[in-house]
């Protein structure tokens, strides 16, 4: 039995285990790696991608809560405006009707109380006429007014 190893043999044997090696480095190994390579290039870019859009769309997003923000303080300033002149010209029209009805009501007092001097008059006058005409029933002979 031999100890030292034929060098002959080991290089016939590895030769061909060296040729194998390369060539299935060229055709399987080399591929592969190039396609993991771009794999992880295009997963790196992708998550890139993914991180602009999501901070673009970030900035979307509190560029339009600025402007709905916005948009809701000028609504809540118009309507307050809106709700100040209402209520102006719901005060106008109230003290405009107001003084009309007042006046409506001092015109009918002074007609009530025309009509009340007049009916007084033609009361005391009728009143008078009767109570003349009464007595003169009663005593059975004319009465003289006065």
């Amino acid at each position: 039995m031999e100890i030292m190893p034929n060098w002959t043999v080991v290089f016939l044997q590895l030769l061909p285990f060296a040729v194998t090696a390369a060539v299935l480095y060229k055709i399987i190994l080399m591929p592969m790696l190039d396609y993991l390579d771009e794999r992880q290039a295009a997963i790196a870019s992708g998550t890139t991608g993914v991180d602009a859009i999501n901070a673009d769309l970030e900035a979307r997003a509190t560029e339009y809560d600025r402007q709905l923000q916005a948009a809701r303080s000028k609504g809540a300033e118009i309507r307050n405006a809106k709700r100040v002149e209402a209520k102006t010209s719901y005060d106008e029209k109230i003290a405009a009707a107001r003084a009309e009805a007042e006046a409506q009501i001092s015109q009918a007092i002074e007609e009530i109380q025309a009509a009340a001097v007049d009916a007084r008059t033609d009361l005391k006058s009728s009143s008078e006429d009767l109570a003349s005409q009464i007595a003169g029933q009663v005593l059975g002979r004319p009465v003289a007014q006065g």
